[in-house]
């Protein structure tokens, strides 16, 4: 019984969710910043091209920044946030790049987020175009799903209703088995409602986060001269580091921003 009761209690510890801690970026050189509704803002104005770079927040799978550019030269410029990027410059302590190297550093083996160069870590910015082919895909697959079940719901119908007449012309039919079919039919219906609402809401969930990818974010855009274009990017998240130096680089023009990550444990 004391050996139950101990495993029983491992059991809901394992199962508890842990809070994850919490993730702030500070930029390390103070005279470029300046400060938008509490956060830092580093401005660079290159050949006539203004960037302005301001970290938002971390959630616990991106840090998350937005950047604008004003086009105040001659030159028409190709912005993509894809080529954004961040190497690792130094790490928190030895036991997280010793965690880091295995699954933690490693977030995802997508090649778009994440590349070796000379040994160095270098985390690309997600793309939003690919993000929103994926979620049209799955909408896609969703949509087809939600079709599928609608066609078996309606011959799943025929032939519960074809059952229940057989079984009404029957002689021996009694008003507790009219009954008994008519609760099972009432189950099927809710049964068939709540998938169906389950799937609907599904579809529009992924719709929702695709106008997000859609029109919230920094998009693979042409910058005409005196036209300016601003939108949020997003990049993988990893604890274990301590600096990072990230690049928003806009076709020649490097725009470089080193910043501190401070992680505070809930």
């Amino acid at each position: 019984m004391k050996l139950f009761v101990i495993t029983l209690i491992g059991l809901i510890i394992v199962a508890c969710h842990t809070p994850r801690p919490l993730s702030k970026l500070k930029v390390t050189d103070e005279e470029k910043i300046s400060w938008w509704q509490g956060s830092q803002v580093v401005s660079m104005d290159y050949y006539g091209l203004l960037t302005q770079i301001t970290y938002l927040e971390s959630t616990p799978e991106f840090y998350i920044f937005h950047v604008s550019a004003i086009n105040k030269s001659d030159v028409t410029y190709m912005i993509d946030p894809a080529e954004f990027v961040f190497d690792i410059d130094k790490f928190r302590d030895a036991s997280l790049v010793k965690y880091a190297d295995g699954k933690y550093l490693d977030t995802t083996s997508d090649d778009r987020f994440v590349k070796v160069i000379n040994m160095r870590t270098r985390y690309y910015a997600i793309n939003p175009e690919l993000q929103i082919l994926q979620i049209e895909h799955n909408i896609s697959r969703s949509d087809a799903e939600l079709r599928n079940a609608v066609a078996r719901q309606v011959v799943g119908e025929i032939i519960s209703t074809t059952a229940d007449v057989a079984a009404a012309v029957k002689s021996d039919d009694t008003p507790e088995a009219r009954l008994d079919r008519s609760i099972q039919r009432a189950d099927r219906h809710e049964y068939y409602r709540s998938d169906l609402d389950s799937r609907s809401n599904d579809i529009e969930s992924s719709k929702m986060v695709k106008n997000v990818w859609a029109n919230e974010t920094l998009r693979k855009t042409t910058l005409y001269p005196n036209y300016e274009v601003g939108g949020l990017v997003f990049f993988k998240r990893n604890d274990a580091i301590a600096e990072m130096t990230f690049n928003f680089k806009i076709q020649n023009i490097d725009n470089f921003v080193k910043y501190q990550q401070y992680i505070y444990l809930p």
